[in-house]
């Protein structure tokens, strides 16, 4: 009995090392080296994550220095830092996908109208004509599948902090430049079930010191 025991505490001691170890380890190394390739596949530009750490018992993450990048290597997107505090316990007893917090500080964008009038945000996501095709033989009929759906979300505070956007237009015989920083944005208790009202609040500044500010709600 004692030796049954020992065998059971060894390999509980060893799960708990290795799901330690995963978390720690594991989930920011795949953050960080395995995430980058695949959303270059999607996206086609340039992608990097600086640095990611996950709390495997709190489920707290934090992913840094997320960019993605014209193929030049001038900026496209990105973001200096996402903090995101997963409630595992709340989540599993009210069947609702639960977050204390998600919060993206210093998230950036520039869009350019080309001379030629294209987009360069555009250029996400393009696939070759045989990729897509390939993907839609292989997509599940969503329509066949059970209409059980996902579990509801819940974030009690979204916040967006010193956001910038750059808008260039040099399409115009006079191109056309506008700075629209710092963009802060806050929602509280956002939920998806339907016909729940969900206050936010936010502000930005162009750069000729024009200022933005509103509040209010949104339904789900």
């Amino acid at each position: 009995m004692a030796k049954y025991l020992k065998i059971v505490l060894g390999v509980m001691v060893g799960l708990f090392v290795l799901y330690t170890a995963l978390g720690y380890w594991g989930v920011p190394w795949a953050i960080t080296n395995k995430l980058p390739p695949m959303l270059i596949e999607g996206l086609n530009p340039p992608v990097s994550i600086q640095e990611a750490a996950f709390n495997p018992f709190l489920f707290k993450l934090k992913v840094k220095g997320f960019a993605i990048q014209e193929a030049d290597g001038s900026p496209l997107a990105g973001f200096d830092e996402l903090f995101v505090d997963f409630e595992a316990l709340s989540s599993v007893t009210t069947q609702t996908y639960t977050f204390a917090q998600i919060r993206l500080w210093l998230p950036y964008g520039l869009a350019i109208v080309r001379p030629d009038g294209s987009l360069n945000l555009a250029d996400l996501g393009k696939f070759s004509e045989e990729g897509s095709s390939a993907d839609e033989d292989r997509a599940p009929d969503v329509s066949s599948e059970g209409s059980g759906g996902l579990p509801p979300v819940f974030i009690q505070n979204f916040e967006i902090r010193q956001g910038m956007v750059e808008f260039q237009d040099t399409s115009l015989p006079t191109p056309f430049v506008a700075h629209i920083v710092p963009i802060n944005y806050t929602l509280e208790h956002l939920s998806t079930e339907k016909g729940h009202a969900n206050p936010y609040s936010l502000s930005a500044e162009r750069g000729e010191g024009e200022k933005i500010a509103c509040e209010g709600t949104l339904d789900a």
